[in-house]
């Protein structure tokens, strides 16, 4: 998934439009495209994400940039944890929501034991093949195996994988920028009134 992602915003260019404290919005797009486009924005203890992918809304930090930052550096997300933050979902986004049922844990996680072994296949054929969660219930129930319910696995979709994977690409990008700037304002001012000729400033 990460690398599909990092596939698809290869392109993309950081656009600062409002940067005033925690109330943010930085655009990441293409040049002459708004595919997989999306926008980070923040105020006080919330963190918006919109674009092509959807619109999401996170809550818990004063600073949401700093709730998704972390000290590697690196482009990692915490599938789980963060997920709980989330309080809004598009219509767009929704309609793929967060996690989906996945078939091949749902099959793992029966006890084949407790199943004749002239029939496991067939019952992995079935389960690989079902519609969704009650086909792959009625399934299990035909194969005798009791409070079915509690087999069913879930994995979380492409969608809401994609949208953490921008929020963390897109702070990483801007925190770079930061750094650079103040970079920059530090080698000017060295070369201000008062001050030697010479990186070091003696």
């Amino acid at each position: 998934m990460k690398t599909r992602f990092l596939k698809e915003v290869k392109n993309h260019k950081m656009t600062i439009l409002k940067d005033d404290g925690v109330y943010r919005h930085i655009r990441f797009k293409q040049k002459e495209s708004s595919n997989c486009f999306f926008d980070l924005i923040t105020y006080p203890g919330h963190l918006v994400i919109s674009g092509d992918m959807g619109d999401y809304i996170f809550a818990r930090n004063h600073d949401m940039f700093s709730f998704f930052s972390t000290k590697d550096n690196k482009l990692n997300i915490n599938l789980g944890y963060w997920t709980e933050k989330l309080k809004s979902i598009s219509t767009f986004g929704a309609e793929n929501g967060i996690k989906e049922f996945c078939r091949k844990e749902t099959f793992k996680n029966i006890d084949l034991r407790t199943i004749h072994k002239s029939h496991r296949k067939e019952l992995k054929r079935e389960l690989f093949n079902c519609e969704d969660e009650r086909d792959a219930v009625e399934i299990m129930d035909n194969f005798n195996i009791t409070d079915a319910w509690e087999y069913l696995a879930y994995k979380p979709t492409f969608h809401i994988q994609w949208i953490l994977y921008a929020i963390k690409w897109g702070i990483l990008k801007y925190e770079k920028d930061i750094e650079k700037r103040l970079a920059n304002l530090n080698k000017i001012k060295k070369y201000e009134p008062g001050f030697l000729n010479t990186p070091e400033g003696a």
